[in-house]
């Protein structure tokens, strides 16, 4: 095995992590690097190198896992809302949406809200309001 081809291929790898500024493309760049630590040794020189992306990676795992708790907390005032035709659960919803904190689990991570995120967002407002108005539709008197 060439040795130096080895540690370009280790060099780029480490480039396109830190260049990486989604949260969604975490998990599959540390399964390439595991990957690829299986087949070659990461070389000594790069030991640095390897650290600050395994930093950053690890950075981007709390921003994933932080984004899912604060989602899917949520998802389940909303689906209890749904489940319990609770209006008050459907504003606390839009409530928690509306206080999402970005910059915390983005920004502080050193990553920006991915296009996956925003989309996540906006469902999570349009559910929202749906429910909100199929509330009000059933509290509101016919005439």
């Amino acid at each position: 095995v060439d040795a130096g081809a080895v540690t370009g291929k280790y060099v780029r790898f480490f480039e396109r992590i830190q260049s990486n500024k989604s949260i969604s493309e975490v998990i599959s760049l540390e399964k390439i690097l595991a990957n690829m630590m299986a087949v070659d040794e990461i070389p000594e020189e790069l030991e640095t190198q390897y650290l600050l992306a395994r930093k950053y990676l690890d950075s981007g795992k709390k921003a994933n896992n932080e984004w899912k708790t604060c989602i899917g907390e949520i998802d389940e005032k909303l689906e209890a809302s749904i489940e319990e035709s609770n209006l008050y659960d459907a504003l606390k919803g839009l409530q928690l949406v509306e206080a999402i904190p970005y910059a915390k689990i983005f920004k502080d991570n050193g990553y920006e809200i991915d296009e996956e995120s925003k989309t996540t967002v906006k469902e999570l407002i349009t559910l929202t309001l749906t429910v909100q108005v199929a509330h009000f539709q059933v509290l509101l008197p016919q005439t």
